[in-house]
């Protein structure tokens, strides 16, 4: 009997908890914004209201802007750091073109791979958008890709 009063409690406790967050209202969507995990999931999401009253472009830039600011749990970090800046995007029959400052093209590695997936996480949130080609400036430095076209399993560290 214990027992099932703990567990009830747990599960009172967790639904209270998690009814503060109330429905958006009017053109407010959420959405899941994607951040370098440190800790062993390597990416994860957070859950964030965008408008969406504009167009499409301007929801994809507001996901994008969003990634970059800090998230709220304690094993998130932006994926794309603070110095690297949104110059624009791009939205034209599904293919999204995101440029940013050239500080993009000095990710390397294991971070370029985490922030360019973190984006296209984040804007898989979009039916409409089926591929993504991030530049540097106007050099490109990640070429057009999509969810079909990786693997579905990140690798480990």
């Amino acid at each position: 009997m214990k027992r099932v009063l703990s567990v009830l409690f747990a599960v009172l406790l967790l639904t209270s908890c998690s009814s503060e967050r109330r429905e958006p209202e009017g053109n407010i969507r959420w959405i899941d914004v994607y951040y370098a995990d440190t800790g062993d999931k390597i990416i994860d999401s957070e859950q964030r209201a965008i408008s969406v009253e504009d167009s499409i472009t301007a929801a994809i830039t507001a996901s994008v802007e969003q990634m970059q600011h800090k998230p709220i749990g304690d094993n998130l970090k932006p994926a794309i750091p603070e110095e690297i800046k949104l110059l624009g995007v791009k939205f034209d029959h599904g293919a999204v073109k995101i440029s940013f400052s050239e500080e993009y093209a000095n990710l390397q590695g294991f971070d370029k791979t985490v922030a360019d997936y973190a984006i296209l996480m984040t804007l898989s949130n979009f039916w409409n958008v089926q591929s993504v080609e991030i530049l540097a400036g106007d050099r490109v430095v990640t070429p057009a890709f999509s969810q079909r076209k990786i693997v579905t399993e990140m690798p480990t560290r």
